[in-house]
Order: structure tokens, then sequence, then C-alpha cells
């Protein structure tokens, strides 16, 4: 099984990635990636850019989506990427909610908007991990409110975070759970 990069941000993250989409797709294409992920934080501004670059390429782009949200008092990250066109879709109307307001959408509207879109937990910069030792149950009720939004729900785990593996495992064991984890390791510079 080869390995994506699913947590890429672009020069389209202002003030968080120097990954000029040209540049990235280049080194990709030199070290062989047959697939790479945009994922921005907020908005699809480099969409179409990074689409036409990956397949000039030969790489199937997958277009992602990092997104703030809130539900109750809680805020949280999440990853979010197009299945088909419907998804990409999607992914655009949340991406205008999250400019509209002031870079947050609440979870309602995401469970309005998850046809064709798979999501991914942002590892540490998501409630489930931050929470998971301090309040097992709160994580868990919070996996199982986003698994009902997101058919495809994947736990991401970043490389920088060692211990998110065990921690995971702790979570299946905790309630016998069927977890699929993904690796998820934030590039900003390539």
């Amino acid at each position: 099984m080869e390995f994506v990069n699913l947590f890429v941000k672009t020069e389209y993250s202002m003030l968080d990635s120097t990954c000029a989409i040209s540049r990235l797709v280049e080194k990709a294409a030199k070290a062989g990636s047959t697939a790479l992920a945009m994922t921005d934080n907020g908005n699809m501004h480099g969409a179409i850019k990074f689409y036409e670059a990956c397949l000039k390429y030969k790489i199937k782009p997958i277009i992602g989506l990092k997104v703030n949200y809130r539900y109750n008092d809680i805020e949280s990250t999440i990853l979010l990427y197009a299945m088909n066109n419907i998804g990409y879709q999607n992914l655009m109307k949340i991406s205008s909610r999250s400019k509209i307001q002031n870079g947050y959408v609440e979870l309602e509207f995401l469970e309005k908007t998850s046809m064709g879109v798979i999501g991914v937990t942002a590892g540490r910069y998501n409630f489930i991990f931050n929470n998971f030792e301090r309040q097992p149950k709160w994580a868990l009720e919070h996996y199982y409110l986003l698994k009902n939004i997101y058919s495809f729900l994947y736990l991401g785990i970043s490389k920088d975070c060692e211990y998110e593996l065990n921690k995971y495992e702790a979570f299946k064991i905790f309630e016998k759970v069927l977890v699929f984890c993904t690796a998820c390791t934030f590039i900003y510079d390539w």
C-alpha cells in the first residue's frame, strides 16, 4: 500500500504554509507519488490550480479542506475530502460558510453537506484526541456524533505525536468499536 500525504496545506493557507502548488506537485511527482491531497485552512482557493497541476504530472488529486467546527461548547477541527463531484460541491459550500462565520462552521451545517465527503479527525487538532484521557465518555460520544455524519470517518494519527496510536488503540479497546485510522502528518513546506 502506498503512502499518500493527506494533510497538505498550500500557499492558500495564508501565514500557515509556504507550499506553492506548482512546486509541491512537481516534487511529489519526482518522489514517485501517484496521489496527493490538498487541505487548506477553510478555503478552496487553490483547488482548480491544484487539480490541473496534478493532472499535468499524472498524479491523482485529492481535494480536501481543513474545517474548524463548533458543536455546543466544543470547538474542533476535521479534515474533509471530496469523494466525487457532489462532495466537491459540498466542500465549496462548507468553505463559503466558514468564510462568512469567522472561520467556523456549525456541526449541523456539516451534517447537511456530508454527502460525498470523507472525514478524517485532524489528530491532535481534534476534540477526540485531546479529550480521550481526561474525558473518555465525551470523546467517545463525539466520535459517534461524527461517525453518524460521515459514512467514512477515519481517526488521523500524525507522525509527530507518536503516542496517538497508543491512545487510539486504547480507544478501540475501551468501547470495542471498529475504528479506522490513517496517517495524518501536517505538511506546510516541501
